[in-house]
């Protein structure tokens, strides 16, 4: 696999299923898809940013950043302000690695982010240590380090920085929303067991979430029920138990939102239905019609794809049809969600 990781992954992408056609053009589908080879990179004479920044005098590294429209962010004025910034020590004699992005420790990012690039560097570089932020302090993160016997760990501060001799930093695994299957089946590997086989079938519910919500959530349960669906609640949920409860799961369904992460700890094929804001109803800054802004959020659907999963999609009318798609309440049209799960849960356990 070492060998094969340093070559570009390509695929074709399938469409999704029951997808309206109007829709389709969000998805791209049968879009020609090339992910860069991987590879763990040493930086000799660096500054680290415990925002993962990492900088040689004022030349910022754009390597170090999770997506290349970052970079304007980083002004003359705030590249600066990096330079005052207090350094800390760092404890010597073993590799150091960086995996921290500026959204690496929130659950979808550390899965799908951040621990592809901590498994790539175990695989290249056998022990090392492990540079993270303090906001990785997460029971999810200490649950996946200790899975995998990661000991060596050092967390910056907020806002100080550790210049280093030598640091290695390792690929992103695949540009923004896109995802190498090589390195989710060995994340995969790590943290189920094998030969699991999915039964149940959860309805990921944002009831607690701050927005994004369903709006009609109480007929779309009754509906759902019928189908034989549970409904979870993640946020209730130590990351042991939402590794293990998905692990028994054949089917997911909800909005849009960080529990879809959870797909990557199903059986395979597990069927993934994603409720989303309709893709027309977004506008750019100048209130024209766009589908490049809901394009950023369709992690899930690439994710399905590599990992050959069935995936569906049903677009949701909004009462606030021009709010970002990120944000807004939607309401699920019930017939049309009945007419979708008839066509794809037949088979399907």
């Amino acid at each position: 696999m070492e060998s094969s990781l340093s070559q570009p992954f390509i695929y074709r992408k399938r469409p999704p299923q029951g997808l309206e056609p109007r829709c389709l053009e969000l998805f791209e589908p049968r879009v020609e898809t090339r992910i860069p080879g991987l590879a763990v990179e040493p930086l000799q004479d660096v500054v680290l940013h415990e925002d993962g920044a990492v900088f040689r005098g004022l030349r910022l590294l754009p390597q170090s950043l999770r997506a290349p429209d970052m970079l304007p962010l980083y002004t003359p004025w705030r590249r600066l302000r990096y330079l005052a910034r207090p350094r800390v020590a760092v404890p010597q004699g073993l590799p150091l690695v960086s995996a921290i992005d500026h959204w690496s420790h929130e659950y979808f990012h550390w899965f799908f982010d951040a621990l592809p690039r901590i498994m790539l560097a175990r695989q290249q570089l056998g022990r090392f240590r492990l540079l993270l932020a303090e906001r990785h302090h997460k029971p999810y993160v200490e649950h996946c380090l200790t899975a995998l016997g990661i000991e060596d760990v050092t967390y910056l501060a907020p806002k100080t920085c550790a210049a280093l001799p030598l640091l290695h930093l390792p690929s992103f695994n695949g540009p923004h929303n896109t995802h190498r299957p090589e390195m989710l089946e060995l994340i995969r590997k790590a943290l189920i067991p094998a030969g699991a086989q999915g039964t149940r079938r959860l309805y990921i519910s944002r009831a607690k979430a701050r927005y994004r919500k369903v709006l009609n959530e109480g007929a779309v349960w009754q509906l759902l029920e019928r189908h034989g669906f549970e409904k979870v609640i993640a946020e209730e949920l130590g990351a042991g138990e939402q590794i293990a409860l998905f692990n028994q799961a054949s089917v997911i369904l909800g909005l849009h939102g960080a529990g879809f992460t959870n797909l990557l700890f199903m059986p395979t094929p597990g069927l993934v239905v994603e409720l989303r804001k309709d893709c027309l109803g977004d506008q750019d800054r100048e209130g024209k019609p766009t589908v490049e802004l809901p394009r950023r959020s369709l992690s899930f659907y690439h994710a399905c794809d590599v990992l050959g999963m069935p995936y569906a999609c049903l677009p949701c009318a909004s009462p606030a049809p021009r709010l970002h798609s990120h944000y807004a309440d939607v309401v699920v049209d019930l017939a049309l969600l009945e007419a979708l799960l008839g066509r794809v849960l037949a088979g399907v356990q």
